[in-house]
């Protein structure tokens, strides 16, 4: 992950903008830690992250409880 981030030609320690909505859900466990510490190295300190995600109750049962 580390080599992607260094492809976007953003200096390392450059606040960023990480836009990750529709992308986790295809990462396993390993590869998003991965990425978060990737991100995480690269990223300067007002850096942000947009994400979304689906909790695994629904991916389970395929139900959505609201309170």
């Amino acid at each position: 992950m580390t080599e992607i981030i260094n492809l976007c030609l953003i200096p390392q320690g450059e606040a960023c903008f990480f836009v990750l909505e529709g992308l986790l859900c295809y990462l396993d466990e390993t590869q998003v830690e991965a990425l978060f510490s990737a991100m995480a190295q690269h990223a300067g300190p007002l850096s942000e992250i947009v994400l979304d995600y689906v909790h695994a109750e629904v991916l389970h049962t395929g139900k959505c409880h609201h309170p």
